[in-house]
């Protein structure tokens, strides 16, 4: 359309709307129920969606999803009820994929019989995938045959026939009940006819003699037979003369007949075009899976190597802040089934018929399929080490726009947004005018200083710029009250990064189970991982690696192995009302604090919807966060700050580019969260109490269990002499149990642990230590300790001098 035309399209005339299905809208697929069978029998088949429409005739009609690994070579999947020119369609798979796309006419149009296509639910589509669609909608139209030509007489002969024929097709016996439960038209031969189906299928799971294809054309008819054994891609096992395959699909395996072809699509399943034949051989089973390796891997299927196991990127739903529901992308393990079922579509399979003295089609076996899955360190698949749905920055600076696999970064980009035109070569100024876009996200919250609006900017940049560098810390985000804004400060984060709300995860009852919530998370690869709602203390060893190391071990829910994988493309982030952050977790998080000065802050709103505005144009704000980091590249790094340790990388492209434009530097925010680390202040109160008690220096060395007898001394009866060491001892080596001595509160041996733990950490220029400066470990039996300063025994004696001023 051009301004000369367009009039002529919009002239006054009624307009119907017309929606494009598959990648440009996020995967949206619509299943097109054609006739009323095929409308009675998909609640029995198809997954339940809130999004549904239709006419007033056929209100159901239409049932929406989103998937994201529909084919690409194929817009829509047809099932019609005969073949050939005369076929009448039955159900429709509309993925928008191949060539020419498709769309669907939605409500707010009117039907070419007068009626007005309206909504009957309309709310967010569930999501599936190829696979369960695809399986849904082959036995709505098979169902759907079968009724319009059950036989009128007895359901037990037809029972038998399908029952033994589904069989032959490779359907197991509990699958073939509930479908003729579903499909017999008449209630009173439900029961029966399933039940009869069942025992035929299973008599053939034994290796008995069974009807089938000729069975089905006697009870159901030679032409509905042969539209089904065609859905089915039936023809391996047929006893009669006539090869059905061949009849049907012709001998270049091309279907014959389809006169949906020109329109770009094609009755289902319409073997791919050249596909590649593996003829099983009884002794080839190694050979065969080496084959049908190598043709999964030609044919540019989406597998990948992730911690040992073999995963494919799926878009899964989660729970969201405030208990909402949202979607991400992330990795799923290829299961047996699903291999099968790849194996199926890629390569075309062949087993040897003696009656007939030729090779069949037949379906893929499980054995290949567990084989194939089983050859973990032979898969010629790349290894992945995350899905994003975001462009990104690579390590060299360079932009990763493209969707696909990006072996620089080692991660999947799939379904990015559509980004405004930015300059290859950013300015400073370009840069600043970004920084505001971001900062506008941020006006209305309440951060308690500039260093708390830094560590925010960082956590709006830091997951789209991922891909640049092998480590981030971590972002938490504290307030004194609910209902802060905590939360939705990083729903926008999730907003930028994954166009959808923050994905969370509840904090374990303990270490251990945090520590599984967090592996499955990781092990799927997630871009955003946020643990919700933190009370009390946030730390511990396995998060301190995941935040830190490139590579972690992590033991998933579930699963008592251990499984490596790489932590790249991953961002971690907390929220908690005075969340506190312990022990060596200080040094691996950035915080920021939001302070409403509200006794209810859960009445204040946000007049500017930031999270919204996102939403509504979250490329612009992608963008904004590339151009601020690619300018700063290209500006050659400048202002570079001493790097944090272990984030070099982020350091370098984060933290320097908000400093190059007047920020202040978030990791200034650790210092605070240092000081309040309640790891840190035990062992502040035992140097002091120590010093106070015993001494500074190799001159007051002792062994722990005359430190622990000095705190036991009591100047009279009941009253400690040294209460502060005692209590100092106690908070870092509590004596466990229900009936405690409140004179005896100290755990020798735990004490020994706090002790060996703490050996030569610092805390105001003074340690524990066990070593000379030589680095001789004294010893007479028990180790033997004291506390030395850095610079000396004079500036010891200084510290032990203020702290007998001022103990605590």
């Amino acid at each position: 359309m051009t301004k000369d035309n367009i009039a002529k399209h919009f002239n006054g005339a009624k307009l119907n709307v017309g929606v494009q299905l598959g990648p440009n809208s996020k995967g949206l697929t619509d299943i097109d129920l054609d006739c009323d069978e095929a409308i009675q029998l998909a609640p029995y088949f198809l997954p339940k969606t809130p999004a549904m429409f239709g006419r007033k005739s056929k209100a159901t009609s239409h049932l929406l999803y989103t998937i994201d690994d529909a084919p690409t070579d194929k817009a829509v999947l047809k099932l019609t009820d005969k073949i050939g020119k005369d076929a009448k369609g039955i159900v429709e798979l509309r993925m928008g994929g191949g060539s020419k796309g498709a769309q669907t006419v939605f409500p707010g149009s009117t039907h070419e019989s007068g009626e007005i296509i309206e909504w009957v639910c309309d709310e967010t589509p569930t999501h599936s995938d190829y696979a369960t669609l695809k399986l849904a909608v082959t036995k709505i139209a098979v169902g759907t045959i079968l009724r319009r030509n059950w036989p009128g007489r007895s359901g037990h002969a037809a029972a038998l026939a399908l029952g033994g024929f589904l069989a032959r097709a490779g359907w197991s016996p509990d699958d073939i009940e509930k479908f003729v439960h579903a499909i017999a038209p008449d209630k009173k031969w439900k029961k029966d006819s399933s039940r009869t189906a069942k025992d035929s299928a299973e008599a053939h799971a034994k290796g008995e003699n069974v009807q089938g294809f000729p069975g089905l054309c006697e009870q159901f008819g030679e032409e509905p037979a042969k539209a089904i054994a065609k859905i089915l891609d039936y023809g391996s096992d047929l006893n009669q003369s006539e090869d059905l395959y061949e009849m049907l699909y012709g001998e270049g395996g091309e279907l014959k007949s389809d006169d949906d072809a020109a329109t770009g699509t094609a009755s289902m399943p319409t073997p791919p075009i050249q596909r590649s034949v593996i003829q099983i051989k009884a002794d080839g089973l190694s050979i065969n899976s080496t084959q049908a390796q190598r043709l999964l891997k030609a044919a540019g299927v989406k597998f990948f190597e992730r911690g040992g196991l073999l995963v494919r990127p799926i878009t899964k739903e989660v729970t969201a802040s405030e208990g909402q529901k949202t979607k991400v992308a992330q990795l799923q393990q290829v299961d047996t089934v699903y291999m099968r079922d790849m194996l199926a579509r890629v390569i075309k399979w062949e087993r040897w018929d003696v009656r007939k003295g030729k090779w069949v089609p037949t379906n893929p076996p499980f054995e290949i399929a567990s084989t194939i899955l089983g050859r973990n360190g032979e898969w010629p698949f790349p290894t992945i080490d995350g899905v994003i749905t975001t462009p990104t920055m690579r390590p060299d600076g360079s932009l990763l726009l493209t969707p696909g696999y990006d072996k620089a970064t080692r991660l999947l980009l799939v379904s990015p947004p559509k980004l405004p035109t930015m300059p290859d070569q950013p300015t400073r100024d370009d840069a600043l005018t970004a920084l505001a876009l971001l900062e506008d996200l941020l006006e209305e919250f309440p951060f308690d200083n500039e260093i708390s609006q830094a560590v925010a900017l960082s956590a709006l940049i830091t997951p789209v710029v991922r891909g640049a560098f092998m480590m981030t810390p971590g972002h938490s985000a504290k307030a004194a009250t609910p209902s802060s804004g905590k939360s939705y400060l990083f729903d926008i984060v999730a907003a930028i990064a994954i166009g959808q709300y923050m994905p969370v995860i509840a904090a374990g009852r303990n270490e251990e189970e945090t520590e599984k919530r967090m592996g499955s998370a990781l092990m799927a690869g997630q871009p955003l991982i946020s643990i919700d709602n933190v009370n009390g203390e946030l730390g511990g060893d396995a998060l301190c690696q995941y935040l830190e190391r490139p590579s972690v071990e992590i033991r998933m829910l579930g699963l008592s192995k251990l499984i490596t994988v790489e932590a790249r493309g991953t961002s971690i982030f907390a929220t908690g009302n005075n969340i506190t952050l312990r022990g060596d977790i200080v040094r691996r998080v950035i915080t920021t604090t939001i302070d409403p000065k509200m006794e209810r802050p859960e009445l204040r709103e946000f007049k500017k919807k930031p999270r919204e505005m996102v939403l509504e144009n979250r490329g612009q704000y992608i963008a904004a966060c590339l151009t601020i980091c690619r300018a700063h590249v290209v500006a050659g790094r400048p202002f570079q700050v001493v790097p944090l340790g272990s984030y070099e990388g982020w350091s370098n492209t984060v933290r320097s580019a908000l400093k190059w434009l007047g920020k202040a530097d978030p990791v200034d925010s650790m210092e605070t969260t240092r000081k309040e680390d309640p790891e840190l202040i035990r062992r502040q109160n035992m140097l002091t109490a120590w010093a106070v008690a015993i001494g500074i220096g190799f001159s007051s060395r002792c062994t722990m269990a005359k430190a622990v007898h000095t705190a036991k001394q009591t100047s009279s009866p009941g009253t400690p002499q040294f209460s502060d060491l005692r209590d100092a001892m106690a908070a870092v080596a509590p004596r466990k149990g229900d009936n405690i001595d409140p004179d005896d509160p100290i755990d020798n041996d735990a004490l020994g642990r706090w002790l060996r733990s703490n050996n030569g950490k610092i805390v105001d220029g003074v340690r524990f230590t066990n070593k000379t400066s030589e680095g001789v470990v004294i010893s007479r039996g028990s180790p033997v300790w004291w506390i030395e300063h850095r610079d000396g025994e004079q500036a010891g004696q200084r510290y032990r001098e203020q702290c007998v001023k001022q103990p605590f």
